[in-house]
C-alpha cells in the first residue's frame, strides 16, 4: 500500500528508496503520535506533533499514492479499485474482534465504520473514493486541479474550523461523525491524490534539490507553524485538528525531498514494512492502552516494538492474502 511502480527494471525497483525510508519514520510517527508519546515531553509539544506536524502525514501518503496512480491504472481502472478495496474489506475484518471488544456495540456504529473505516483505516476509502474522483475528473488540466484541490482543502479547513467553534468540544457526541465530515474522499483522498499526479506530470519532484526548494520548504513551515499557533491559541485544545491547510504545500515539498535523497533500497520489502506498521500497530496498542497501567513513553515504545514485532507474519502473510 502507499503505492509504488513496480517494472521490471533493476534500477526503476530502487529509484525511490527515499520515499521508503521516509515512509517507514513517517509511520513510525503516526505509532508514536497515536501513543501520545510526545506528552512525555509537554502538553504543547503533544499538540504542535498530533494536530500539526503530523497532519502532514496521511496528505503525504495520498500525495505519493497519487504520484504512481496514473501509472498503476494505465491499464484501466477497475484492477486498482478491487485491489484497494481488499485491501480495505481485508484490514477492517482484522480490526472487528477490536472493534467488538473495545468498542460499544451497535449496528450504526459498525455502519458507520464500514462505510468510512475505523480509527486509522479511513485512509483506504477515502484514497478509493478520491482516485476514483480523480480518474472522472482526469482530463482536466493540471491548473485547473490544483486549484480544485486547494480549494477542497480550504472548504474541509473552514468546516472543521466551524466545527470547533460552534460545537462543545468538551463533550461533543459522535465525535468519529464529526471528523470523517473532513477525513474523507472529497477533502482529503481527491486533493492530495490530484497534487500528486500533477507532481508526476510536471516532474516537480525530480532532480537534484535547489535553492528555490529550500526557500519554499522554509516559508511552508512557517506558515505550518503559524497556523498550528493560531489554532492552538483561538481553538479548543480539543478540537477536531483533522487537517491543515498547509499540507497542501509541506505535503507535496515533503514528498519532493524524500524522492531527491540519494538512496537506493531493492524490492519492496521496506515499502510494505512501513504499511504493516501503519496498518497493525493499534492492534497492540489498543489492548495495551486499555489493559495495562503504563506511562506515554511506555505505551509508546511497546507498541512500536510489538508492531515491528508482528511486521514479519504480516509480510509472510502477504504473500497469500493482499494486506499493502
Amino acid at each position: 500500500m502507499f503505492a509504488t511502480a513496480t517494472t521490471s527494471a533493476p534500477y526503476s525497483r530502487q529509484r525511490h528508496g527515499g520515499l521508503d525510508v521516509v515512509r517507514l519514520l513517517l509511520a513510525c510517527i503516526v505509532v508514536l503520535a497515536h501513543a501520545s508519546f510526545f506528552l512525555t515531553i509537554s502538553p504543547e509539544a503533544h499538540y504542535t506533533v498530533n494536530n500539526g506536524v503530523a497532519r502532514l502525514i496521511v496528505p503525504f501518503f495520498f500525495v505519493m499514492s497519487g504520484y504512481f496512480f496514473e501509472q498503476q491504472t494505465r491499464a484501466g481502472l477497475w484492477s486498482w479499485v478491487r485491489k484497494v478495496a481488499s485491501y480495505y474489506l481485508i484490514w477492517t475484518a482484522i480490526y472487528l474482534p477490536i472493534i467488538l471488544i473495545y468498542e460499544d456495540f451497535s449496528l450504526l456504529r459498525l455502519g458507520f465504520y464500514a462505510v468510512f473505516g475505523y480509527a486509522h483505516l479511513w485512509f483506504l476509502p477515502a484514497l478509493l473514493g478520491g482516485g476514483v474522483m480523480f480518474h472522472l475528473l482526469r482530463n482536466i488540466g493540471n491548473r485547473q486541479l490544483v486549484i480544485l484541490a486547494v480549494s477542497l482543502v480550504a472548504v474541509g479547513v473552514a468546516l472543521q474550523y466551524f466545527e470547533d467553534i460552534t460545537q462543545d468540544m468538551e463533550h461533543l457526541r459522535y465525535r468519529h461523525a464529526h471528523e470523517a465530515e473532513v477525513r474523507n474522499f472529497l477533502f482529503m483522498g481527491f486533493p492530495f491524490v490530484a497534487l500528486g499526479v500533477v507532481i508526476r506530470r510536471t516532474r516537480f519532484a525530480e532532480g537534484e534539490l535547489r535553492a528555490r526548494d529550500w526557500v519554499l520548504l522554509g516559508l511552508g513551515s512557517i506558515v505550518l507553524f503559524a497556523e498550528i499557533g493560531f489554532n492552538y491559541r483561538y481553538l479548543p485544545t480539543k478540537g477536531i485538528f483533522e487537517l491543515v491547510f498547509s499540507a497542501v504545500v509541506m505535503a507535496p515539498l515533503l514528498f519532493r525531498f524524500a524522492n531527491a535523497l540519494p538512496l537506493r533500497v531493492g524490492g519492496r520489502k521496506l515499502r510494505d514494512l512501513s504499511s504493516a506498521i501503519y496498518f497493525s500497530h493499534l492492534l497492540p496498542l489498543i489492548p495495551l492502552r486499555a489493559g495495562f497501567d503504563l506511562s506515554f513513553g511506555e505505551l509508546a515504545l511497546l507498541a512500536l516494538v510489538l508492531s515491528f514485532a508482528l511486521a514479519p507474519l504480516l509480510l509472510r502473510l502477504n504473500r497469500w492474502l493482499p494486506l499493502f
